[in-house]
């Protein structure tokens, strides 16, 4: 900074300087060191990793749906070539009926009321067959469109019964290792991120002449910058609980919610009931593992 300045002061009056205009001459310099970063180095790596660990079970995920995509059209075509072949027969069964009605019509045992019926019989029997044929057609296309070939010679599906869960109980077990489940745990991993502020060590440096006296002052300082909001009062727990009842959850649920936030260790953008679930057992797990 430089620019004019005079000072009508009792020392300059008694040296006859109170008029007297001097060219105030100053610079400053200010340097920011961080001293801790709260965890952002490492929380950003864990971040990443979580990310890359959601892509590639996206991948997975992917891979198994194509190969369910792929079964049931598999299973499709199988069941409707199965139903065509059925209405085919019911059809032939029809027109034989409808023609050994027309013979007892024509020799006298019959009447046109009974040919009417048969017909009627034989024209559902043709249209369900036409249903079918339609969904024939429509199994291989999603055939094509899933494999990328046409549906030739298929074996017959071996359903396996002895995988299927015995209960519920066991069923619920086997939730943990479902691809979307996976997907959701590594989702919410990268939103937890530390709780903790940055301490940033500032130096600062002033030289120049702040009077229009004659002479040189030099200033130097050093502070630590703790961070802001070291403690809420216990406002980042009820955040959370209250976003945990509006999920529904338990009150122990909720209480967990609060626990974790009021160490000051994580905080937490639920977005699903399940979600929040998960990022609680997380946090947990964390928690044990770095005491």
């Amino acid at each position: 900074a430089i620019g004019p300045e005079v000072t009508n002061s009792p020392g300059t009056r008694s040296r006859g300087l109170d008029t007297h205009w001097e060219t105030r001459k100053e610079s400053s310099i200010t340097i920011q060191q961080r001293i801790f970063d709260g965890f952002e180095a490492v929380s950003e790596i864990d971040r990443q990793k979580a990310r890359s660990k959601s892509a590639s079970l996206r991948i997975g995920e992917s891979a198994e749906n194509t190969a369910l995509d792929a079964t049931e059209a598999h299973i499709e075509v199988l069941r409707f070539r199965k139903l065509v072949s059925i209405a085919e027969a019911n059809v032939e069964v029809h027109r034989g009926y409808v023609g050994r009605v027309t013979e007892r019509t024509q020799s006298g045992a019959g009447s046109a009321d009974e040919i009417a019926q048969a017909q009627a019989r034989l024209e559902q029997a043709q249209a369900l067959l036409a249903e079918n044929q339609q969904g024939l057609r429509d199994a291989e296309a999603l055939y094509i469109k899933t494999v990328g070939d046409m549906p030739g010679e298929l074996d017959e599906v071996t359903y396996p019964t002895a995988m299927v869960p015995a209960d519920l109980d066991n069923a619920l077990k086997l939730l943990p290792t479902n691809p979307t489940v996976k997907i959701t745990g590594a989702d919410v991993e990268p939103t937890i991120k530390p709780f903790v502020g940055k301490v940033i060590d500032v130096g600062q440096a002033v030289v120049g002449g702040d009077t229009p006296i004659a002479c040189k002052n030099a200033q130097y300082s050093s502070a630590m910058i703790p961070p802001n909001g070291l403690f809420q009062g216990g406002l980042a727990g009820l955040n959370a609980e209250a976003q945990a009842k509006s999920l529904g959850l338990s009150p122990e649920e909720a209480r967990t919610v609060t626990l974790n936030c009021d160490t000051g260790l994580y905080d937490f953008h639920f977005v699903s009931r399940d979600e929040a679930l998960i990022a609680y057992d997380h946090v947990i797990f964390r928690l044990g593992r770095e005491k």
